[in-house]
């Protein structure tokens, strides 16, 4: 397969919203991957409208305070003693320079690449329970019934 450099095809199975239910999930019992398709509404997710779902906007509905876990890809490695807000700022201020290089108006200086700004940080999970977000965020009806949590 590897010799090839082709993949065989793998059918992923689209489910409409309207049909999805717990006793899909039953006799499934998610042993494939399948692709839900159709609004959040019909699914059951509650989620905030695409302009209040940026991370300087939940970093104030969480807490600018609140202490986050982020991993340095590069070197796998936990980065201790970070705040959402820290983390917000500056994947706001990356944004915002990529940004301004696609449009031109700035160029990246030949030291970029050696910043801290070039590393590659991950914020894996994010409590958001007891928070502004809480009462903002649901998610799908059926995972409530098969959630043991």
């Amino acid at each position: 397969m590897l010799s090839t450099k082709t993949l065989p095809e793998f059918p992923i199975e689209r489910i409409p919203a309207e049909t999805f239910d717990y006793s899909l999930v039953l006799k499934s019992g998610f042993n494939l991957p399948f692709v839900v398709t159709g609004s959040t509404e019909a699914f059951g997710i509650k989620i905030p409208p695409k302009d209040k779902a940026n991370l300087p906007s939940i970093a104030e509905l969480v807490g600018r305070d609140k202490p986050v876990r982020i991993i340095e890809v590069g070197r796998q490695r936990e980065l201790l003693g970070y705040k959402l807000g820290e983390y917000a700022d500056m994947l706001h201020k990356r944004m915002m320079r990529n940004q301004s290089v696609l449009t031109h108006t700035q160029t990246p200086s030949s030291t970029d690449s050696n910043t801290e700004d070039s590393r590659v940080l991950n914020m894996i999970s994010l409590e958001f329970s007891g928070t502004g977000l809480a009462s903002r965020v649901s998610s799908p009806h059926f995972v409530n019934l098969i959630d043991w949590v």
